[in-house]
């Protein structure tokens, strides 16, 4: 894994609070900027996932699953797919811990986890917690 493909997502993540004017927004409203995005979150059943970006055109959907129960595993996967949708990733497959194929690029999965992360715990309003 490139350090740069990472600061990329990093950036990208930081671009989109920026673009949206959520920079300061806690927590951090991830189906407010699906929304400002225009991609449209759904529920449904996935077979052995817990969401999945789907694209249309220049139109995209996340799929979730509703065995996403938890609050915060739900705001992650959002955050996820919307690294993916930002990031230009192929939305042809889906990669879950049961089913990894050749398909799924594990970079790809790598810079959505550091794109998500990002969105939802900004470096800047992290690091205050962390100088104490």
């Amino acid at each position: 894994m490139t350090p740069l493909r990472l600061r990329r997502a990093r950036r990208a993540a930081h671009r989109v609070l920026v673009d949206t004017a959520l920079e300061r927004a806690t927590p951090v409203p991830v189906e407010q900027i699906a929304n400002v995005l225009d991609v449209r979150i759904v529920d449904g059943e996935l077979s052995g996932a817990s969401a999945a970006l789907i694209r249309v055109g220049d139109r995209a959907r996340i799929r979730v699953s509703p065995r996403n129960t938890y609050p915060g595993q739900r705001r992650f996967t959002i955050a996820h797919e919307l690294g993916h949708f930002v990031l230009g990733h192929s939305s042809a497959h889906v990669c879950n811990d049961e089913r990894a194929t050749a398909a799924c690029d594990p970079m790809q999965e790598r810079e959505a986890d550091v794109f998500a992360s990002e969105i939802l715990m900004p470096e800047h309003a992290a690091r205050r917690f962390c100088e104490v």
